[in-house]
């Protein structure tokens, strides 16, 4: 990425979508110690951690009862379940 300049593209592509989000403002210094900033990391910190533990879970119930994963599932829970966590 360094050598062909592409960390600048990833950077600017980062900004959009925040900005789109709302978390950053368009003028004036971003505090990223601010209570905001901080609330909403901790959130997505658990977030992630509740979908790593539901991932090593379902992969733990696939290796002892692999039979499970052949049963029939509801339409909807298989559109859910086809996107990854991150």
């Amino acid at each position: 990425m360094l050598a062909h300049g592409a960390e600048r593209r990833l950077f600017d592509l980062l900004l959009k979508h925040c900005r789109e989000r709302g978390w950053i403002k368009e003028r004036g210094k971003q505090r990223t110690d601010a209570t905001p900033v901080l609330a909403a990391i901790r959130t997505l910190r658990r977030l992630e951690c509740v979908g790593e533990t539901m991932r090593h879970a379902l992969t733990v119930r696939a290796e002892v009862a692999p039979v499970w994963l052949l049963e029939p599932r509801d339409p909807a829970w298989a559109e859910r379940d086809e996107k990854r966590a991150e």
